[in-house]
C-alpha cells in the first residue's frame, strides 16, 4: 500500500516538461506591459546618464545632487499640474530638468512633444549635443528610438515623435498636434516676432459665437483633455436672444459639447426648427476658411505668422453657401489634406493622412486620440461638395507625368465618391477645386474622372476664376465670389434636388 506521504514526494519530485514559448509571442507581451510606475526623479535617477561632453559629472543621474529639482520634475507626473513654470539663475539645472522630463515621456508615456528653443540654430545645436547623446546612452530611450525615420529636427520613436523648433520661425510652429510643449530659455525668445508667431499664444483652440446677428467672437480653450466652462456673453440686455456656436478651425483640436449654463432666472426656449436642407463638404482648408479673416491681403500670398490667427470656418466658401442656400451643413474640411495617404500636408508625423483615410471618420487625427467611424445614418445630405485636388501635389506634383500615378489617383478618388454615392443614393455631388491658384492639371484630371464615371448625379464646376484666383488662401470676399457662383449653380438643378 503506497502512503499519501509517497503520493506528495512523487509530485513534487516530478520533472516538469519545458514548454517553448515563440518569440512573437514574447515581443507581443512586452508590448502589453504596463510602464513602471515610477515618477519623473525615479526614472531619472533609474535611467538616465549624463554624457561626458556637456556634463561636469558625467555618469548615472543623482537627483539627490541637485534636490531642489526632485519637486518640479515630478509635479509633471501629477494629474492635477497642466503647466510648470520654472524661473530660475543661469546653470542650476534647468535644461536637465526637462530633458529628465522628455526621456520619461518617450520611456513611459509616449506622446506627440514639442521643445521650443529661441532659436533654430539652438534647436539643431540641442538635438544635436543634448538629446540625441542623451539617447544613445540610454538603453531604454535608444530601443525605442526610430533612427531611419528620424531627421535633425524632428525625431521618431516608437508611438510618437519628438519636434525641436524656433520661437522665431511661426510657420514651424504651427500645425503641430502635440501633447507636450516645452519651452527652455524663454526669456531669450525675440521680442519682435509679435503676437502672431508667439509660440505660446499660436496653439490656441477657440469656439466661435455670433449673439443675435450682430456680437461675434470666440471663446478660446486654454486647457485640453478635461471638462472646462468657456465664457460666452455677459450683460446682455433682458429679452430673448439668439445664439449660435461653432467650431472655428479644422481637426486641430477636438470638443464635446455638454450643455449651456445660465444665470439664475433665464431659460432656455426650444430652437427653431432645423432646416430641411443639408449639405455635406469634404473639402481642405480653403473649405475650412483657414486665413479668412486676413482681409488686407485679398489676391495675396498668406501673412507670414497667420497660423490659426484669422482663420474662421464661419467666412469659408462652404459655410457661406448653405447660408445662401438656407441649408445645413456638414463641414468635413481638413486643412493640408490631400485625396491619397503619404501626399498633401496633414498629419506629416504620421506619414500624412489622406481623404482615403478620414472619409469614413468622426475622429481620425491619432495623435488627437482614439480614431472612430463616422455613422453615415447621423446625417444625409442633398448635395455634396467634393473640393480635394489642391494639396496633392506635395511632395510631387505627378499629375501632369506620372501617367500610372494619375491614374491611381483618379480611381481612388472615384471609389471614394461612389462609396459616398452609395450611401446617400440620392445626393446631388459637385466635384471642384477652387480659385486658389494650382496647376491645372488636376481639374483636367477631374474632368476625366467625372466624365468617366458618368452618372448625372456626380457633376464638375468650375469658377469663372478658377485655380488662378490667389495665391494665398481665400479671403472673405473670394469666399463670397465663390459661394455667389456656387449658388447659383446649385441652384439651377431645381427644387427637386431638396426633396
Amino acid at each position: 500500500m503506497m502512503h499519501w506521504s509517497s503520493l506528495l514526494r512523487m509530485a513534487f519530485t516530478k520533472k516538469s516538461k519545458k514548454v517553448s514559448i515563440p518569440d512573437w509571442i514574447l515581443q507581443a507581451l512586452k508590448v502589453l506591459k504596463p510602464p513602471e510606475k515610477l515618477t519623473v526623479s525615479e526614472w531619472a535617477d533609474k535611467y538616465r546618464i549624463l554624457d561626458a561632453q556637456t556634463s561636469a559629472e558625467p555618469g548615472k543621474w543623482n537627483t539627490s545632487r541637485t534636490e531642489y529639482l526632485k519637486g518640479i520634475m515630478n509635479a509633471f507626473t501629477d494629474v492635477e499640474v497642466e503647466k510648470i513654470v520654472f524661473v530660475k539663475p543661469t546653470q542650476v539645472g534647468g535644461t536637465e530638468c526637462l530633458n529628465n522630463m522628455i526621456g520619461y515621456v518617450i520611456a513611459q508615456d509616449p506622446s506627440p512633444t514639442m521643445i521650443v528653443y529661441p532659436t533654430e540654430k539652438l534647436a539643431e545645436f540641442t538635438s544635436k549635443k543634448r538629446v540625441q547623446p542623451m539617447v544613445a546612452l540610454s538603453p531604454v530611450l535608444a530601443e525605442k528610438y526610430r533612427e531611419n525615420e528620424s531627421k535633425l529636427l524632428e525625431l521618431n520613436f516608437n508611438g510618437m515623435y519628438i519636434v525641436l523648433v524656433g520661437s522665431n520661425s511661426a510657420s514651424d510652429l504651427a500645425s503641430r498636434p502635440v501633447r507636450f510643449i516645452f519651452f527652455d530659455e524663454v526669456d531669450k525668445y525675440p521680442t519682435n516676432a509679435g503676437k502672431e508667431a508667439d509660440p505660446i499664444s499660436c496653439y490656441q483652440n477657440a469656439i466661435g459665437f455670433i449673439i443675435d446677428e450682430d456680437i461675434t467672437g470666440k471663446a478660446v480653450i486654454e486647457e485640453h483633455n478635461k471638462d472646462i466652462i468657456l465664457d460666452i456673453a455677459e450683460g446682455l440686455s433682458e429679452g430673448v436672444h439668439d445664439l449660435i456656436l461653432f467650431k472655428r478651425s479644422d481637426a486641430a483640436h477636438y470638443f464635446d459639447f455638454y450643455g449651456i449654463i445660465l444665470e439664475k432666472g433665464c431659460h432656455l426656449e426650444a430652437p427653431e426648427a432645423k432646416s430641411n436642407r443639408r449639405i455635406e463638404c469634404f473639402g481642405d482648408s480653403v473649405s475650412a476658411g483657414e486665413v479668412s479673416e486676413a482681409v488686407e491681403y485679398v489676391g495675396k500670398s498668406d501673412p507670414e505668422g497667420h497660423e490659426g490667427i484669422y482663420s474662421n470656418s464661419w467666412y469659408s466658401y462652404s459655410m457661406i453657401t448653405a447660408r445662401k442656400l438656407g441649408a445645413e451643413i456638414n463641414n468635413n474640411a481638413q486643412g493640408g489634406i490631400a485625396v491619397l495617404d503619404g501626399t498633401g500636408y496633414f498629419n506629416p508625423s504620421l506619414g500624412y493622412k489622406g481623404l482615403e483615410s478620414t472619409y469614413d471618420k468622426l475622429r481620425y487625427s491619432a495623435e488627437l486620440g482614439e480614431c472612430n467611424k463616422w455613422d453615415f445614418s447621423r446625417y444625409t445630405p442633398h448635395v455634396v461638395i467634393m473640393a480635394l485636388g489642391q494639396n496633392d501635389s506635395h511632395p510631387i506634383d505627378y499629375i501632369n507625368n506620372d501617367k500610372e500615378k494619375r491614374e491611381h489617383w483618379k480611381s481612388r478618388y472615384k471609389e471614394i465618391i461612389l462609396d459616398l454615392r452609395s450611401k446617400y443614393p440620392n445626393a446631388l455631388f459637385v466635384i471642384i477645386t477652387t480659385l486658389l491658384c494650382h496647376n491645372e492639371g488636376w481639374d483636367i484630371a477631374l474632368d476625366e474622372m467625372t466624365k468617366e464615371i458618368n452618372d448625372e448625379k456626380i457633376v464638375r464646376f468650375k469658377f469663372k476664376r478658377n485655380g488662378i484666383g490667389t495665391p494665398g488662401h481665400l479671403r472673405i470676399p473670394e469666399a463670397e465670389e465663390m459661394a455667389e457662383e456656387l449658388t447659383e449653380f446649385i441652384k439651377g438643378f431645381g427644387e427637386e434636388i431638396w426633396n
